[in-house]
């Protein structure tokens, strides 16, 4: 793809802004003509720019999350890197879980060799699928877990610049479901599997904070979505809207957290787990609120 910056797409741009020079006729239709026509040469020659990667490959380190993230600079034994896979307690050591198997220095934030790229901790499955090909890899058509809690945090926090092109879309909430890797057996904290409320900061951390799944600006725990309620009335309430529905999947909350078994329909075996919480404690996984 090209840049609008590049010679060419510049000569192309001076000519289509040459023929608004009266030697050339000035004219309503030509003004339109123009128009038309630079809005067809930018859509061809401009890419998008999505964050696919942790910088940007054609601007010397420079640009993308690296921007403000900037750990990942040095090797194996810098910061990020070494909270990651280094020290006593390392989220996993298994390096295809991050990297390409090619340019190990810039992990793609959707697609790995083993998996799905930072989203695979940092995203949650919506059902997705990766829209095209990226450089050499054919990732179109692979299954993608999607940040949109990251994307709402940086959104809290006054970074905007994905809503540039990206549509706001509600994350699932903190406590459920987790991020695909977590249920990974070389994926661990503490030696223990992790978790969105209660396991999640690494000992390698300076800090005593998890992650924000869902945007909110309230880490694990301390998150009202981890906060276990007891299974009462308006819960059921909520569960009778959706009694016999389906499809339940990852793009409508599993109609709502009534499809507690994620089976795909809200059915008698959800009464039966709903019923096996009445007036009791529900479980963190649930989202029925």
């Amino acid at each position: 793809m090209y840049d609008l910056r590049t010679s060419n797409s510049r000569h192309v741009q001076m000519f289509l802004l040459m023929l608004l020079n009266k030697k050339f006729g000035y004219s309503k239709y030509s003004v339109w003509l123009v128009l038309y026509a630079f809005v067809l040469i930018t859509l061809l020659f401009v890419k998008a720019q999505a964050y696919e990667s942790y910088h940007d490959p054609l601007s010397d380190d420079q640009g993308y999350c690296r921007t403000c993230h900037t750990g990942f600079t040095g090797g194996i034994s810098d910061t990020l890197h070494s909270l990651h896979t280094g020290g006593d307690d390392p989220v996993t050591t298994n390096c295809d879980l991050c990297h390409t198997g090619s340019g190990r220095d810039n992990p793609l934030t959707m697609w790995s060799v083993d998996g799905l790229g930072c989203a695979g901790c940092h995203g949650r499955d919506y059902g997705e699928t990766i829209a095209a090909d990226y450089r050499d890899f054919s990732t179109s058509g692979t299954a993608k877990a999607s940040a949109y809690g990251l994307r709402r945090h940086h959104h809290n926090a006054g970074i905007n610049i994905c809503s540039s092109c990206h549509a706001p879309i509600e994350p699932f909430p903190e406590n459920a479901p987790a991020p695909p890797y977590y249920a990974r057996h070389d994926v661990s904290l503490g030696g223990m599997p992790l978790n969105t409320c209660t396991n999640e900061d690494t000992q390698n951390d300076i800090d005593s904070m998890g992650l924000d799944n869902d945007g909110d600006f309230l880490y694990e725990g301390l998150d009202a979505d981890c906060t276990g309620y007891v299974v009462q009335f308006r819960h059921f309430s909520r569960f009778a809207e959706w009694w016999l529905e389906s499809p339940c999947g990852p793009s409508n909350y599993y109609c709502d957290g009534a499809d507690i078994d994620r089976l795909g329909d809200v059915g008698f075996g959800d009464l039966a787990l709903f019923t096996n919480f009445w007036l009791d404690q529900r479980p963190q996984d649930w989202l029925l609120k």
